[in-house]
């Protein structure tokens, strides 16, 4: 799979053939290897080690054009072909095509004007997702976006939300972020952008369908962040909260939890007393007293690391879960260095991490709260770089490596009992 790199300019001395060639074979390969978008490695060259947990043990090794991404429900992913989403669920040893349930055509804002775009949409349990793509190079600064579509319960007159993000490089991630959100009514297709003219802020997307009572947007001012909400198009922002130390927000039982600094202590007479304390705390908002503090972190809030509901601390290698209250530590002297991507399973008890160890060694390691075992796997080639996008199956894990070649993506699933 091919990476859209800026092409080499030509002098003007080259001939207007060569010129001619060149353009036509640029275009013809983007074109070609849409969706593909980029290349995802070098070409894989699989240790031995490598070879005997992957290959021999795996339920699915299988080399791709493109990858399985998670939807928002368990055991259903979407794949790209021809910009097209289509969706899977994983049975015993591959992942089997589900039905299109709808199909959502509109224009959508994308640069300095309106582009048409086509999203598919699958149901579970009565309720509607849908994802699509958007790519043809005509401009510089916008020629792609990504749209997440769910149905809205926050408004009226529209039935669809639909998340947009605008960064090609975060075409094939699970963790991806958005840079805009819009309400679509599907009928007269109208679409109206909900944070208009706003720029450079964070949209908890997960937060917002959680919750389904407003739209929430963060700011950065200087070293914190705000936290604002919309009840609607034209409502006026209000802030929620503000000198937040990190741009993530939970919904638990319907109260809402931040991430913010140790509360300030005062004497009788109201006098501030000088807080020692250091670190920072996850806050329940509008929270009192014992109320207020869900739990305590030490250290920089800057190198956690907080996917769904669990918040890792990579120095003493402690989890966190923000639903159940419940902090467990990897039992390991192992040091890491950098994290390229982690997962638990939804009951806590099990946990993948890919990325660079002491020795400077790339490695995943594998680990159960419950039997106190780890797995340590290492090599150049064990996953994709950046982005392994390391998820449960069930019993079963999954996550992204180098294929044979660097057009291609191989997709793993391992069953969690083989790896020990």
């Amino acid at each position: 799979m091919e990476r859209i790199t800026q092409q080499k300019v030509y002098k003007w001395s080259a001939t207007i053939g060569l010129i001619i060639g060149t353009l036509c074979i640029t275009l013809f390969a983007f074109f070609y290897k849409l969706p593909t978008i980029y290349k995802y490695e070098i070409d894989a060259e699989k240790s031995d080690q490598i070879k005997a947990v992957y290959t021999e043990k795996a339920l699915l090794a299988s080399d791709d054009k493109a990858p399985f991404l998670m939807t928002s429900f368990d055991n259903i992913f979407y794949s790209f072909e021809d910009k097209e989403a289509f969706f899977f669920t994983f049975k015993e040893k591959s992942f089997e095509p589900i039905s299109i349930k709808r199909i959502l055509q509109f224009s959508l804002p994308i640069g300095d004007g309106f582009e048409k775009v086509s999203v598919n949409m699958f149901s579970k349990d009565g309720i509607l997702e849908g994802y699509g793509l958007y790519s043809k190079k005509k401009r510089d600064d916008a020629p792609y976006a990504f749209m997440k579509v769910v149905e809205n319960k926050i408004t009226d007159n529209a039935d669809f939300i639909v998340f947009v993000d605008y960064t090609i490089e975060d075409f094939y991630n699970n963790s991806k972020s958005y840079d805009a959100i819009f309400v679509l009514n599907s009928k007269t297709k109208e679409i109206q952008n909900v944070f208009e003219n706003k720029k450079n802020i964070i949209i908890p997307i997960d937060f917002i369908k959680e919750r389904m009572d407003g739209f929430y947007y963060f700011t950065k001012s200087e070293n914190n962040f705000n936290l604002y909400k919309k009840n609607g198009i034209n409502s006026k922002e209000i802030l929620v909260a503000k000198n937040l130390i990190l741009p993530h927000a939970f919904s638990i039982d319907g109260d809402i939890y931040l991430f913010t600094k140790p509360p300030i202590v005062k004497d009788k007479k109201g006098e501030i007393v000088v807080s020692t304390e250091e670190g920072f705390i996850l806050a329940k908002l509008g929270g009192v007293g014992e109320d207020l503090v869900y739990n305590r972190f030490s250290g920089n809030p800057g190198k956690y690391i907080i996917k769904d509901y669990f918040v890792f601390n990579p120095e003493n290698k402690s989890v966190f879960d923000v639903k159940n209250g419940s902090n467990q530590v990897i039992n390991t002297t192992v040091s890491i260095f950098e994290i390229q991507d982690f997962t638990i399973d939804p009951n806590g008890e099990r946990l993948i991490l890919a990325g660079t160890f002491a020795g400077n060694k790339e490695k995943i390691l594998f680990y159960d709260f419950i039997t106190d075992k780890i797995v340590l796997v290492e090599g150049k080639t064990l996953f994709l770089s950046n982005n392994p996008n390391l998820s449960f199956i069930g019993d079963n894990v999954y996550f992204l490596s180098p294929g044979q070649t660097a057009d291609y993506v191989t997709n793993l699933v391992i069953k969690w009992s083989d790896i020990f």
